[in-house]
């Protein structure tokens, strides 16, 4: 072999280990792990930090996409009231609980991690009672109780839902050095996150954060009899027939369980007469938004 030769060969083999090592250098996508078969996420410790972190970047630009806060700082405040003992109940101590009455006429409520909730000016319209807005919330404050957007994350269909660009990003820039989420981490989740809270958990988060609504009842001295109450109103408002889900509704079949679940559940329970703590509060709102009895599209 001459000289020159040699010098070739030994290019070429140079040449050839380095693309084989590149594989192993080059930073692994969500994209890659995503088509692999992979749910990066599961293997993900979240922790109760990571929480806080999540609802405190995704609570305001949710709320702007949202329809934004409604312009009364009367009614926003009479919401914080009433949600106030509600929130008094919770065994996290490390939330920062927080409500906001939404410009938005759709009959919904939701929250986020870390105790962020939000309440549809539309809903507002529609719950007749002190104990069946209590049972909207106490609802919303079992997901951030039971921190079910952390189970949510684990599972394929929340990774699924990411955008092409939320895959698309290295899977260590999700966390910084000491552990944390970082800025890059809590926007690769943001549109999963988004979806999930308006369209309604997995069937047993929702048992469970139905069953919350009694647990904190208990607590309040809300009416039990009450807690079922806003569940047959979802059912008059949405179509039989509809496939659209939220937390409160989740199919006609779906959502007569769950009241029958509540209703068993909540048989041994001492009737109350609505949570003196909140009825003041209730009564404000109701000046605002005096409650329809008309559903279906038919306005009252």
């Amino acid at each position: 072999m001459s000289h020159t030769e040699r010098v070739a060969r030994r290019a070429f083999l140079a040449a050839s280990a380095s693309a084989l090592a590149a594989p192993a250098l080059a930073q692994p996508s969500f994209d890659t792990l995503f088509r692999s078969g992979g749910n990066v996420l599961r293997s993900l410790s979240m922790t109760e930090p990571d929480e806080v972190a999540l609802g405190n970047g995704h609570y305001r630009p949710l709320l702007s996409e949202s329809g934004g806060a409604y312009p009364n700082q009367r009614v926003q405040a009479a919401i914080r009231r009433f949600a106030a003992p509600l929130f008094a109940t919770s065994a996290r101590k490390n939330f920062d609980w927080e409500i906001t009455v939404l410009d938005d006429n759709s009959v919904n409520a939701w929250a986020l991690p870390a105790g962020k909730l939000a309440v549809n000016k539309g809903l507002l319209r529609y719950a007749a009672s002190e104990s069946e807005l209590a049972a909207v919330i106490a609802h919303e404050i079992g997901h951030a109780e039971l921190s079910h957007h952390l189970q949510a994350i684990r599972r394929d269909n929340f990774t699924q839902a990411m955008t092409a660009a939320g895959r698309d990003v290295a899977v260590s820039s999700l966390r910084g050095p000491g552990g944390a989420l970082t800025a890059v981490g809590i926007d690769a989740l943001r549109a999963p996150m988004h979806n999930l809270i308006r369209t309604g958990y997995n069937r047993e988060s929702e048992r469970e954060a139905d069953m919350h609504i009694l647990s904190v009842f208990r607590r309040t001295g809300h009416d039990p009899a009450g807690a079922t109450g806003f569940f047959r109103t979802m059912l008059d408002l949405v179509p039989v027939g509809s496939d659209a889900t939220t937390s409160l509704f989740s199919t006609h079949p779906g959502t007569q369980a769950r009241i029958a679940d509540l209703e068993r559940e909540s048989a041994s329970m001492a009737r109350g007469g609505g949570g003196s703590a909140t009825a003041a509060a209730f009564a404000e709102l109701k000046q605002s938004f005096p409650t329809r009895r008309n559903y279906k599209g038919q306005r009252a």
